[in-house]
């Protein structure tokens, strides 16, 4: 076996392995090839080299995916995935791509190792914990599956951005989103995302951006003067129309959020899955 840097001729083996490692997830994930290229190279920006693959005849046994940007204001490694193929997860191959990688992140400025785990993925905790990780927070995940928003606000007006300005909607945010969906790691998936204002007499009142392939919503926020007068249902209708499926999920709500927590299963939302964040300091 051998361990080396990540680059793009593998990701089609990637693609097949990824699949493989997670398929026994209390949430299973199984993106199209599309949509997990589309993943690694844009919503993640994966770094070449703070990544790496363990190969076999051809094939990868596991893989941990990782990018470099601020988070929190702090120069941080995001790690975007890590898995092995379920027959080879006694073979100590998460160690070697751990031990391989944590020199390069030495040489970067970062300043930690930023990761998400499942709540229920009890030997993937005991695996970072051993490696020094320790927790930060607990985040929410949420999906609907039959979006129903007809109580919605018809007095705002809604209309698509074209440029991504994040200045416009600090003010209307009750907290920051994960890394994987702050305002630094936005731009590089811009492309794959569109963004819906929502307006009251030429005021912002709230937005909403979405990737509408998957009706993920990367980030989501209505002004705190604005809340409960059925705004986020009308930005929410709204985001169905560019949408492939009729289903949103939003991922990574910090548990301590009570007001937007309450406010997502109000609209229908359901907590899929929980996660905690966890972090290495370098």
């Amino acid at each position: 076996m051998e361990i080396r840097h990540f680059s793009d001729s593998w990701l089609l083996p990637l693609h097949k392995a990824f699949i493989s490692a997670f398929s026994e997830n209390e949430v299973p994930f199984n993106p199209s090839r599309k949509h997990f290229e589309k993943r690694i190279l844009y919503k993640l920006n994966i770094s070449r080299q703070l990544s790496a693959i363990a190969i076999e005849n051809n094939e990868i046994l596991g893989f941990t995916l990782h990018t470099h940007n601020y988070y929190g204001g702090e120069s941080t490694i995001y790690n975007g995935g890590m898995g092995i193929v379920p027959q080879e997860r006694r073979n100590s191959i998460g160690l070697q791509l751990f031990e391989f990688c944590y020199p390069r992140f030495k040489e970067t400025n970062a300043k930690r190792v930023i990761l998400e785990v499942i709540t229920t993925n009890k030997p993937a905790l005991s695996f970072y914990e051993k490696m020094g990780f320790t927790f930060t927070q607990t985040f929410k995940c949420y999906k609907n599956s039959s979006p129903n928003f007809s109580s919605y606000n018809k007095d705002v007006a809604v209309h698509e951005v074209d440029d991504w300005n994040p200045r416009r909607y600090r003010h209307m945010k009750s907290f920051e989103p994960s890394f994987i969906d702050s305002d630094e790691q936005i731009p590089y998936n811009i492309r794959n995302e569109i963004i819906l204002e929502a307006k009251d007499d030429d005021q912002r009142v709230g937005f909403i951006i979405l990737q509408p392939e998957t009706g993920r919503i990367s980030q989501f926020a209505i002004d705190v003067e604005a809340r409960g007068k059925g705004i986020g249902k009308r930005l929410l209708r709204e985001s169905l129309r560019f949408c492939k499926r009729n289903e949103l999920t939003i991922l990574n709500i910090p548990e301590s959020e009570r007001e937007t927590n309450e406010g997502l299963i109000a609209m229908g939302f359901k907590n899929q899955v929980d996660q905690y964040e966890m972090q290495l300091a370098l």
